[in-house]
């Protein structure tokens, strides 16, 4: 009796885990870290990224906003990169991203840390898929924090205001633009 209550209740909480962050906009976009909602990437979104964008395999990539840590993934997956960080402060999303990353043996690394409070300068591609107002936010710490060459990949919005991309690409509902410093 004690183990199917145990089992219900785990049943539940991962119902609930699943709803909170898969459940559709309506209740993703309720879900709020700071102001931004939590929107994961969709699977047609990330062919996109993958026909589009290559990345070296060298390459340490950071994920600004992580979620659930969907794109570390699949670049880990697809793109053979070995050098994966995110940051979420959604911890509904930092909780499944680390789940998940356990289930599927993945090797990257997501912290519960706001991006903000994190030094940029290590790495050679920041990828974020934020609003223009958080974009806005990361100009001077763009420019302040990242070395020459380094590559900044939004997906969906423009850095207004800032450097003209090096690249965009354009598809159907979907656009990609890529910086570099």
């Amino acid at each position: 009796m004690l183990y199917l209550l145990i089992f219900m209740l785990i049943v539940l909480v991962l119902l609930l885990l699943f709803l909170l962050v898969y459940g559709g906009s309506t209740i993703a976009g309720v879900i709020r870290a700071r102001g931004v909602p939590y929107v994961p990437l969709a699977r047609g979104k990330l062919a996109f990224l993958n026909e589009n964008v290559k990345f070296n395999p060298a390459d340490s990539l950071v994920d600004l906003g992580c979620g659930n840590g969907r794109v570390l993934r699949f670049l880990e997956k697809y793109q053979g990169l070995t050098k994966l960080e995110g940051y979420e402060v959604n911890w509904w999303a930092f909780f499944l991203g680390r789940l998940l990353n356990r289930i599927y043996k993945a090797k990257n690394r997501i912290y519960f840390k706001n991006f903000h409070q994190v030094d940029l300068g290590k790495y050679d591609v920041v990828y974020c898929y934020l609003l223009e107002s958080g974009l806005k936010r990361l100009r001077e710490k763009f420019d302040r924090e990242l070395r020459p060459g380094a590559r900044i990949v939004s997906f969906d919005f423009p850095i207004r205001g800032w450097h003209e991309p090096v690249q965009t690409y354009e598809g159907n509902k979907n656009k990609i633009f890529i910086y570099q410093i």
